[in-house]
């Protein structure tokens, strides 16, 4: 390379725009919105009433004079759920400027770790859904042929002769070929809306590259405060063991108490939270451990400034999923990303705490520069901690019954329902709400969508079915809402005012 990518302003400057925002719009969801797609308003109807206003007398006959009060009434309606399109093509395009820059840092690579990534994207592609263009035929293979023609063969080309080619015209060839490659399918494909369908299929390859990045860092939060607090204590010859003992402790402890609480299985009154809000600190603290690894081994895939700057996009990309899981309401989707960051963390803490102790307890409290051999030699045993932690993800994987393979089918439903609920195809929507909803029940979106859909195709009483099988097994705001207005208007006060109380 001509410079790196340490010496280059631009790059720092997008990697803060795309972790500061993606951070913001992450934050503001989990905490202030919660539910986006939610389009809860105020309403008022008019009712009358007699009140008597005067009495006639004629002879011994008498009889009232009355007249109507009129009397407004506040109500609130559950309309259908907002449709979000500038958000969903903000966050494909994020997504592929992300896959852009990630397939040009993999260039870089040395060829074992080239030809493994180059599988690992060719795999994303296929799992991907493109298919579903019909380009060529019914869910034939050309949508994903011309995508892997357009980003493999520039890749391939820059690894095996192009080495000496500055990165930012990597960047440009690539991104010329990638979106050629994007608008030809949108051009060729025959279906309703096809920049949605990418748009919104965009959400696989972007969980991927977070789920990668999650996997990547996952003793970040630990690795990282072990190696503030050997800076801090240096010369001053503290018992660090007991301080990272404790810290330790405390957070696998918290991160069990999130997966108890992930399964409902909860009872103990311990105040929990969103396992998403600690992306922030794992992503910060793991960046002062990726930076102490690449600075003690030789051993690396690429050059240390080529990992740093994955490493700022895998951490961006991660905190704009946040953002586009909440604002499409894909409810199965988040509770993936949760369960899936919550057993890595366990895992890969657990064992790079075991690997602490087992390695460096001697010369852990000698007051040292001992963070400067954590990864050094960067050897098997050092591949402990991964292989350990792989292990803890399948054992909590088959301990949760294998809950994250029901929740990545319902995931993509989602998604191929919110394509077809936005371009107005009812019944089609419908079925693939429902169908997710019976999958995977923690799904809030799918099952207010469903019964919303129903009744606008004349399929009341389905509809209705739905909503009452919700309050007995979740009950939500907007289902509640939704049900006693329909009774409302079919005159059933009683039972409206039931469902309201």
């Amino acid at each position: 390379m001509k410079t790196t990518l340490n010496t280059s302003t631009l790059f720092k400057i997008t990697a803060l725009l795309l972790i500061i925002t993606g951070g913001l719009f992450a934050l503001y969801h989990l905490i202030f919105d919660p539910q986006p797609y939610l389009n809860i308003q105020e309403a008022f109807f008019l009712d009358t009433i007699p009140i008597a206003f005067d009495w006639v007398q004629i002879g011994p006959i008498s009889f009232p004079i009355q007249v109507d009060n009129y009397l407004v009434f506040q109500e609130f309606k559950a309309l259908a759920p907002d449709i979000n399109l500038t958000e969903a093509y903000i966050y494909a395009i994020i997504v592929w400027l992300g896959a852009v820059s990630i397939l040009t840092l993999l260039t870089e690579f040395k060829k074992t770790y080239f030809i493994v990534g180059g599988i690992a994207w060719i795999a994303l592609l296929t799992f991907s859904d493109f298919n579903g263009l019909n380009i060529g035929g019914q869910s034939a293979n050309y949508p994903l042929i011309i995508l892997l023609t357009a980003t493999l063969i520039p890749l391939i080309y820059f690894h095996l002769w192009g080495q000496g080619v500055h990165l930012a015209i990597k960047w440009i060839i690539i991104f010329l070929t990638t979106f050629s490659g994007l608008a030809s399918l949108i051009k060729l494909s025959p279906i309703s809306s096809p920049e949605l369908y990418l748009a919104e299929h965009s959400l696989t390859i972007g969980f991927c590259l977070a789920l990668s990045w999650v996997f990547w860092n996952g003793h970040g939060m630990l690795s990282g405060i072990y190696i503030l607090l050997a800076r801090a204590n240096r010369n001053l010859n503290l018992n660090i063991t007991v301080q990272i003992s404790i810290i330790a402790l405390l957070y696998i402890g918290t991160l069990f108490i999130l997966l108890l609480n992930l399964q409902g299985e909860m009872s103990l009154p311990l105040p929990t939270f969103s396992p998403l809000f600690l992306l922030i600190p794992l992503g910060i603290l793991g960046w002062i451990s990726v930076g102490e690894k690449v600075s003690q081994s030789d051993e690396l895939v690429s050059s240390r400034s080529i990992i740093k700057a994955l490493y700022l996009i895998g951490f961006g990309l991660s905190l704009w999923l946040v953002y586009k899981l909440k604002i499409a309401g894909n409810q199965p989707g988040e509770e993936l990303f949760k369960h899936l960051f919550v057993y890595s963390q366990i895992g890969f803490s657990l064992f790079f705490y075991i690997y602490l102790l087992a390695n460096f307890m001697s010369v852990m409290n000698s007051g040292k520069a001992i963070e400067k051999v954590l990864y050094k030699p960067y050897s098997l045993v050092y591949y402990h901690v991964k292989i350990g932690g792989l292990i803890v993800i399948l054992v909590l994987t088959t301990y949760t019954g294998g809950i994250v393979g029901v929740q990545a089918n319902a995931m993509t439903s989602n998604v191929l329902a919110d394509y077809y609920y936005q371009i107005d195809k009812k019944l089609e929507a419908s079925i693939l709400y429902e169908n997710a909803w019976m999958r995977y029940r923690k799904n809030p979106k799918a099952q207010f969508a469903t019964a919303q859909l129903l009744f606008d195709l004349k399929q009341p009483t389905l509809a209705k079915e739905h909503l009452e099988e919700s309050l007995a097994n979740s009950p939500q705001l907007e289902n509640i809402l939704l049900l006693s207005d329909r009774l409302h208007q079919e005159n059933s006060a009683f039972d409206a005012i039931y469902y309201l109380e």
